[in-house]
């Protein structure tokens, strides 16, 4: 390994000082790895604060780009590793979506040793290398967006929308221009802090408000101009069901829960807010099993467990069900859905599968309902997730 070189230390106290440094490598990037809005919003303000400045400052004092390179990757991947823990659930994949996941974290932690190598162990402040720097790794993230199957997740910018005043700032440069932001202020914090200049940590403090400024004038403006937006009453559905209680597996049968019943609990969900006026309902992508207009539903269960007003039932009819061979009436997920908007008046998004029999295509889509109509719209998915999919190479 290379040779490390930080700033030279005093006279015996060798290990003393390199026991400092990596205690704080260590407690960066744990601090980082916290930063998320899902956590306490109080990590995302330290980790907006002081967790990223703090982990470039550390890594600004290695002087051997080799060293510093290696450094960055670990801390890098260390944060990636806790964040992204998400991804190694091996109950239904098996043990081969570790790979993927170890892959990702590997290529995260490289792009970011890779903008370290621009990191400078000079003390000038050098805004245009920290606009450069953050420039690129704004650019690194949407880049991750265009292989494989694009991976949206985890840019470094969700750290500043734990509070709605920063996440303002998302209106003028999206979320990328946060990530911008957090990399070009904490580069500036770093450098600041190693030339402990007013000037320079005056400049840093100003950064850091910002967005807090801009977010606070914005919500002001608009609550003083009546700009405020119409409102719109939402319910959010999630079934929460696992995959072998939402769809028919052998040997596992008994775990399945039938479609009817499943329809029957987001009927209840929804039904919980009842009392207000609900002006959309939207359900996660493949909410429930079968294709969209595959007819798998008894018309008497729908009856019995899940609506009782038929005024506000679709008719029986083409596309949303059909008779079987002893004539009795089977309806569509694409029908229930339409219940559901019928019910309460609202719009309702849901995902659902669509099987065009001509072309031999099954689509993982977006269905919108509105009330009392005839058939709902469909948006097909169009960035694919590889193998589960879609097949990378045709021969396969």
């Amino acid at each position: 390994m290379a040779k490390l070189l930080i700033a030279k230390p005093a006279k015996g106290n060798s290990l003393v000082n390199r026991g400092l440094y990596f205690s704080f490598f260590l407690g960066t990037s744990l601090l980082v790895a916290f930063g998320q809005p899902d956590r306490h919003p109080i990590f995302c303000l330290l980790t907006y604060l002081f967790g990223y400045s703090g982990g470039f400052y550390l890594l600004s004092q290695v002087k051997v780009k080799k060293s510093r390179f290696i450094l960055a990757f670990l801390w890098f991947a260390l944060v990636s590793l806790w964040q992204l823990s998400w991804l190694a659930a091996t109950h239904y994949h098996g043990l081969l979506i570790l790979s993927i996941y170890f892959l990702v974290v590997f290529l995260f932690a490289i792009q970011f040793a890779f903008v370290s190598l621009l990191f400078s162990s000079d003390s000038r402040l050098q805004i245009g290398r920290g606009l450069a720097i953050a420039s690129l790794w704004s650019i690194l993230e949407w880049s991750r967006l265009y292989y494989l199957c694009g991976f949206p997740f985890n840019p470094v910018g969700l750290v500043m929308t734990f509070s709605i005043y920063p996440l303002q700032w998302a209106s003028l440069f999206g979320v990328y221009g946060l990530s911008f932001w957090v990399f070009f202020t904490s580069y500036m914090g770093a450098i600041a802090s190693r030339k402990r200049s007013i000037l320079g940590l005056f400049l840093w403090a100003l950064l850091l408000f910002v967005p807090f400024g801009f977010g606070g004038a914005q919500l002001y403006l608009h609550k003083e101009m009546n700009l405020q937006p119409k409102e719109l009453s939402v319910v959010l559905v999630q079934t929460g069901l696992k995959e072998e209680e939402k769809w028919h597996f052998p040997e596992q049968e008994h775990k399945c829960i039938q479609p009817v019943e499943q329809w029957a609990k987001i009927f209840q969900y929804v039904g919980a807010h009842a009392a207000e006026k609900i002006d959309l309902i939207v359900l996660p992508e493949v909410a429930v099993p079968g294709e969209a207009y595959g007819y798998l539903i008894p018309f008497d269960a729908v009856g019995e467990k899940v609506i009782r007003k038929k005024e506000r039932l679709p008719p029986l009819a083409a596309p949303f069900a059909r008779k079987n061979a002893d004539n009795k009436w089977f309806v569509s997920n694409a029908y229930m859905a339409q219940a559901l908007s019928n019910l309460y008046g609202s719009e309702v998004v849901i995902g659902l599968l669509e099987h065009v029999s001509e072309k031999q295509v099954q689509y993982n889509s977006a269905f919108h309902f509105m009330p009392f109509q005839q058939k709902g719209t469909r948006y097909d998915k169009r960035v694919l997730v590889p193998l589960s999919e879609y097949m990378p190479l045709p021969f396969f």
